[in-house]
């Protein structure tokens, strides 16, 4: 109390001993390790109190990099050992300008690793030491080893421990120090007092604890100590210490809140933006990963069509895919006309110029079969680099090997993965083959003659023929059978099949249109029994195998009465059918039909009534089996009816009853397919096991025949029938796979997303974290104004201070009668205050270039949010277009085949652009395969970037995307009322943007609407 005395005893000698053993504790200070595990808690206990809000949820946040992480620092982090060093540069560690270096660089070791020397053995590897990417885990590795995403966690850290400092400043800080010093002083540097010898111990510069409150005002408390002893004649010793009082109150500059807490202030409401900022990074780094779209601020989506990032991959590897199905039919399509060729300069037709034209077509198709393997092989180096770089993006080394197995895009593998093995191997036995055969074909300068070499080159025939049952037992046998998988491509389609039956049904008997009604429930009826059959009996084609070849006979049988019927005599037709029903009748019959070229015209009525007779005949045997089985199934004769022509579903229109048209004529297909695939295959192998006994008959006998018989036999046994029968298989799988890729290309759909622009604005506005920091931002300039315009005013401080000292050689001998008390006012009048008003000026122009930064964000997250809804409004259109150019394309295919199969029926050469037609038809599946793929890709990639946008985009505990699904009226969302090109798209809604109220989000009312009305496209010549 002051007044009365304070003291404390103690030996001088006592009190610097313990001076000086303070002093040597404190200069040591705490270990390393204290102050970065206080700094951990601090900022750890910072952005958890900040991560309370409900747009800045931080899970498990940590900078501590996993132990299976790449960047996981196994070393002491307060000992690190020194890294690998250029030997070089390390010499100058060691002695630099003839000067010896610090000795004690390596005392905490060495290592020659700079990433964790064990994540590696982390890796999900499998047998083959290959990492196979899906999406779940190239986000997992993403998260785990990317030094992108470990930047921003460390951002976020480095941000509250600026909050933890300004937090710090406002609290009470202690500092202090300690000086001892021994001085001695020659007799003539002071000749009046002589030598002395004096040791000095005092607090350096003094002991003090400060604070700083809210209002401004800051308060310095200190205590100063200084004993000296003077050595020199008799020991004498003097004591000096003070404790003083500091209290400064700012009235004018420097006062008030808001200017004093805009530190902190500042500082918290920055870790709240960096709080929200890693949210958002978290979101935008999966879009990143999974797309290729920047999780910067100016991300970007990348060229149309052709996505980045994990889906880009998949989609490059896809059209890797299609490709190579592209690549395997220009094989077969080159080999198929080269074996024309050959065969062509062996007969030596009487045209000239048909051989020349069939070397044309050749060499068209070869230099269409060489573009192919170049662009093949160049995609997929491409595809590597861009494999390398991704693996860069996750954090990986691009020496790792990586594959990509994700099911995201296998709806569009349009011709299932599994059965391109069996194509490859369909195309290398038809070139195999068709190598042997070339050997063994007669040529003018090159006769075949029997030897050892002719012997192996037959007996390699036959086992290259055998080679087909395993073919066959891949499409057929098995539980994972490629006719299985097909069926249930096939039960997607009826899935679809159903649920437009039903819709058509439902809307018919709310229209009050009964028939349409009627006839839907008639077709829902058919489906289920179809349905129900294969459920009973999952292989139920088999039972039904020669349904489809005796209906397609009857109609054979039907057009060669037709034919007769109009004198027409030319039936060599059916020597080469498709139908083996209809080759068979004409090997039966095959004289009756020549000697309808042969006999004179007085008696060709009665060869032609004969063998119409024949005809009649055979109609009956097929009609009564065919009676047969429709009597146990009859509902294969109901089917008849969505067996539609293609041209009535070939209509670019947006017409539920043609799409319903469309799919019973694709279900039809299906049906008629799995039925006829058994049989035709079962025929197939007769034909070649046929052939291969052939063979063996020339194996034995060869020795014995003259080189013309051998020749002719082989002619007429084996060359050109055995390249004709695969050529039948390779269209047996290429008809089976257009068959599922008709089916997949109907099946694949988009998640409506129909959002009015406007709603997509206001749910942004209240969602989206960037928008909630730019807002802050704003506000933080606008702050600043009034920071500044402090510093305008004059200076009037109140200061109250005092001191108090001791009056004994007790250092602690403290009494009132040595205090002090002063209160004052200081003033310093604002005549100087260019720099503060030049400040000051620039706050207010930054102010407003925030404010028009602030709606320009808003404006471009308003340009954004349209132009992706614009884009997915775009996709949806263009969606169902490119689905049609499949369709098309897949039916030029059909028709090629078509017209190939007519001109090798009536003995033909192919036409001058046969070679061309087929390439342009294989050429334009493969792109409209891609173009397919591309706009789902962009649809999708559009579909988690505006997720992202409007700031709704959750995750799981993975890191994954909760896919929200269908955005549209049906779930209470406002739709798109107008046409795409309509010059206002979408147009002002009723209650104007502005209904929204200038402060931020408010009550929206929107008008309620059943459905999105979109107007037709106009285009006029302005």
């Amino acid at each position: 109390m002051l007044g009365q005395p304070f003291t404390f005893q103690r030996s001088p000698f006592g009190r610097i001993g313990g001076a000086v053993a303070l002093l040597l504790l404190l200069t040591t200070g705490c270990h390393r390790s204290h102050y970065r595990e206080r700094a951990d808690r601090d900022a750890y206990r910072l952005v958890e109190e900040k991560a309370q809000s409900p747009h800045a949820e931080l899970p498990d946040y940590s900078i501590e990099p996993d132990p299976r992480s790449r960047m996981f620092n196994p070393n002491d982090p307060d000992r690190e050992p020194m890294p690998p060093d250029d030997p070089e540069s390390h010499r100058l560690m060691q002695r630099v300008d003839s000067k010896k270096g610090c000795p004690h660089w390596d005392r905490d070791g060495y290592t020659p690793y700079v990433e964790n020397p064990d994540w590696y053995a982390y890796l999900p590897l499998d047998e083959e030491g290959v990492l196979v990417l899906d999406s779940a885990r190239a986000m997992h590795l993403a998260l785990l080893h990317s030094r992108e995403y470990q930047q921003q966690l460390e951002n976020l850290y480095v941000s509250a421990l600026r909050v933890s400092f300004e937090r710090f400043r406002f609290d009470t800080q202690f500092f202090g120090g300690y000086e001892v010093d021994y001085r001695v002083d020659g007799p003539q540097r002071n000749p009046a007092v002589g030598s002395q010898s004096v040791l000095t111990a005092a607090t350096f510069p003094n002991i003090q604890a400060r604070r700083l409150f809210a209002t401004g005002s800051e308060m310095v408390v200190g205590f100063a100590n200084s004993l000296v002893w003077q050595f020199s004649g008799p020991t004498r010793h003097s004591v000096n210490t003070v404790i003083d009082l500091t209290l400064v109150q700012p009235l004018l500059r420097g006062a008030g809140r808001a200017r004093v807490l805009e530190g902190l202030t500042q500082s918290e409401r920055e870790l709240l933006a960096e709080v929200r900022q890693l949210e958002r990074f978290r979101r935008a780094f999966y879009v990143e990963i999974m797309t290729g779209r920047s999780a910067g601020p100016q991300g970007f989506l990348g060229t149309a069509g052709q996505a980045g990032g994990f889906i880009g991959l998949l989609q490059t590897q896809q059209q890797i895919r299609n490709q190579l199905d592209n690549l395997n039919a220009l094989r077969s399509n080159y080999f198929r006309l080269l074996v024309s060729l050959e065969e062509l300069l062996a007969m030596i037709p009487d045209q000239s110029e048909s051989i020349v034209r069939q070397r044309l077509q050749v060499a068209q198709a070869r230099s269409a079969l060489l573009g192919a393997e170049s662009r093949y092989l160049v995609s997929q180096t491409s595809f590597q680099l861009s494999l390398d770089s991704f693996k860069m993006t996750l954090g990986l080394p691009p020496e790792l090997v990586v594959r990509l197995d994700d099911p995201m895009l296998e709806q569009f593998s349009l011709i299932d993965p599994a059965v391109r093995p069996i194509q490859d191997r369909v195309s290398d036995l038809q070139s195999e083959v068709g190598h042997v055969l070339l050997e063994l074909l007669p040529q003018e300068d090159r006769p075949l003659v029997w030897s050892d070499e002719t012997a192996d080159r037959f007996a390699e025939l036959a086992r290259l023929l055998e080679e087909v049952e395993l073919i066959r037992q891949q499409l057929m046998d098995g539980e994972d059978a490629q006719i299985l998988r097909a069926q249930r491509d096939g039960l997607r389609l009826a899935s679809k099949l159903k649920s437009g039956f039903r819709s058509a049904r439902a809307e018919a008997e709310a229209a009050g249109e009964t028939g349409v009604a009627a006839a839907r429930a008639e077709d829902l009826e058919l489906l289920r029994q179809v349905l129900a059959r294969i459920e009973e009996e999952p292989r139920w084609f088999e039972r039904l195998t020669g349904y489809t070849e005796l209906r397609d006979a009857l109609g054979g049988i039907d057009r060669a009465r037709q034919q007769l019927a109009r004198g027409l005599i030319d039936l060599r037709w059916m020597a080469t059918s498709a139908n083996s029903l209809i080759r068979e009748f004409y090997q039966q019959n095959a004289d009756a039909i020549d000697l309808l070229d042969e006999v004179p015209p007085e008696e060709r009525p009665a060869a032609i009534a004969d063998l119409e007779e024949r005809l009649l005949v055979q109609r009956q045997r097929i009609t009564d089996e065919l009676e047969a089985i429709l009597e146990e199934e009859p509902w294969l004769g109901e089917l008849e009816r969505w067996r539609i022509r293609a041209e009535e579903v070939e209509l670019l229109v947006d017409d539920p009853a043609v799409s319903l048209r469309r799919w019973k004529r694709l279900f039809a297909q299906f049906v008629d397919s799995m039925i006829a695939l058994p049989g035709r295959l079962n025929t197939l192998m007769d034909r070649l096991e046929e052939y291969q006994g052939r063979i063996e008959t020339l194996l034995a006998v060869g020795d014995q025949l003259e080189s013309d018989e051998l020749a002719a036999r082989f002619r007429r046994d084996v060359s050109p029938a055995i390249p004709q029968e695969l050529v039948d298989l390779s269209e047996m799988v290429v008809s089976f796979s257009l068959m599922q890729a008709r089916n997949r290309a109907e099946t694949v759909e988009l998640i409506e997303v129909d959002l009015h622009p406007a709603a997509a604005l206001a749910i942004a506005r209240d969602h989206r974290r960037d928008w909630m920091n730019r807002r802050a931002e704003l506000v933080d300039r606008w702050r600043l104004i009034e920071f500044h315009a402090d510093s305008l005013k004059g200076g009037l401080n109140v200061v109250f201070s005092g001191d108090i000292r001791n009056r004994t050689t007790n250092p602690f001998s403290l009494h009132s009668d040595t205090g002090q008390l002063r209160v004052g006012l200081q003033f310093d009048a604002p005549l100087t205050r260019l720099l503060e008003r030049n400040t000051y000026r620039e706050s207010l122009i930054a102010y407003q270039r925030e404010r028009r930064s602030y709606y320009a964000f808003e404006d471009s997250v308003s340009r954004g949010l349209r132009d992706t809804l614009r884009s997915m409004q775009l996709g949806r259109e263009n969606f169902e277009i490119r689905r049609e150019a499949v369709r098309a394309a897949d039916q030029q295919i059909e028709l090629n085949d078509d017209i190939r199969r007519i001109q090798e029926a009536t003995r033909m050469l192919a036409g001058p652009t046969a070679a061309r037609d087929a390439v342009s038809a294989l050429t334009d599946l493969l792109n409209s395969q891609n173009e397919f793929l591309s706009v789902w890709v962009t649809y999708e990639v559009l579909r988690r970037t505006l997720d992202l946008d409007l700031g709704t985009m959750e995750l799981d505990s993975e890191g994954l995307w909760i896919d929200p699904g269908p955005i549209g009226p049906d779930q209470g969302q406002p739709g798109i009322r107008r046409g795409l090109l309509d010059e206002h798209w979408p147009g002002p809604h009723e209650g104007g943007l502005h209904a929204f109220g200038p402060h931020g989000p408010g009550p929206v009312q929107f008008t309620a609407e059943p459905e999105a009305v979109y107007e037709p496209i106009r285009i006029t010549d302005q």
